[in-house]
């Protein structure tokens, strides 16, 4: 999905303000990774079998697309911070 401009509709949109992510095990003692905002969990899991390539790739393509996005956000926050801010009087 790398380089997509307009995202797509999603089922489940959390907020990152509150995001909370942590690595867990699940009750067959299988790896999980664990988001959670104020109103939803979401658990990523792969599902053993034959291979875990297409899990390990997966993930390895979430941590790279999660790094992207942390710069985005800090580049936008940065610039946000720089503008002058109105005062009351320029109203």
């Amino acid at each position: 999905m790398q380089g997509t401009l307009v995202a797509p509709v999603g089922d489940v949109v959390m907020d990152v303000n509150s995001l909370r992510v942590w690595s867990s095990i699940d009750d067959d003692f299988n790896p999980v990774l664990v988001l959670k905002d104020d109103n939803t969990i979401v658990i990523l899991r792969c599902v053993r079998g034959d291979s875990m390539d297409p899990g390990v790739r997966a993930s390895g393509s979430l941590a790279d697309e999660a790094e992207c996005y942390s710069v985005s956000l800090n580049m936008i926050s940065a610039r946000e911070q720089s503008r002058p801010r109105k005062s009351s009087q320029d109203s």
